[in-house]
């Protein structure tokens, strides 16, 4: 019947996107180090959702200010990369799903603190400035039209983003809920290499 075949679609689905997270966690938990760490996650983000650009960036903190420190980078060309390695967070969105200053009646925000929409160039057409705080711009100028914004957890805390973007419209719908899945647990298996590091280094 058409309604088991819909409920056989939805579940074969559900188990790839399971089956997904499994694997990109297990491939983070034996990475070894948190830059390997952080790369697989970018790159698994990247090749996942077949989008252009993904960054991952970690809050750091200097005095009073949070900064988003650019981690990870992958298929982003060398003036972005240069320009988006240290972005101040209440610069532009990602900063604000890193520190979790979101919205989330907002349309655009995630009940988890995800940030998506799929067309940029209008952007600042829907919706007053107020309701979207300061905007960089540097997407809009590198003419992506879908942008995802991820927050990456330990805990309780948010301990940074992964940053995707692409120049076509409405792209991350489809991969939006396994990469938010992802990075909810990511969160924790990054700050734990790092923390271990810092340890051993101090």
């Amino acid at each position: 019947s058409p309604s088991g075949a819909i409920a056989r679609t939805r579940y074969n689905r559900c188990m790839n996107d399971l089956q997904e997270l499994t694997v990109s966690l297990e491939d983070l938990d034996e990475a070894g180090s948190f830059k390997i760490a952080a790369e697989r996650l970018t790159a698994w983000a990247r090749a996942f959702t077949g989008c252009e650009s993904a960054i991952l960036r970690l809050v750091e903190q200097d005095g009073d200010a949070s900064w988003l420190a650019g981690c990870a980078i992958d298929g982003v060309h060398d003036d972005f990369a240069r320009d988006e390695t240290m972005v101040h967070s209440a610069e532009c969105i990602c900063g604000r799903v890193a520190m979790g200053v979101i919205d989330t009646s907002l349309p655009f925000y995630s009940e988890a603190g995800s940030f998506s929409w799929g067309r940029l160039s209008t952007l600042s057409q829907d919706f007053a400035p107020a309701q979207l705080g300061p905007l960089r711009g540097r997407c809009m100028k590198e003419c992506f039209e879908s942008m995802a914004v991820f927050p990456l957890r330990a805990g309780r805390r948010t301990v940074g983003s992964l940053h995707l973007a692409d120049s076509r419209a409405d792209w991350f719908s489809g991969a939006f809920e396994v990469v938010e899945a992802v990075c909810r647990l990511a969160g924790a298996v990054l700050f734990r290499y790092q923390a271990r590091e810092r340890e051993q280094t101090v």
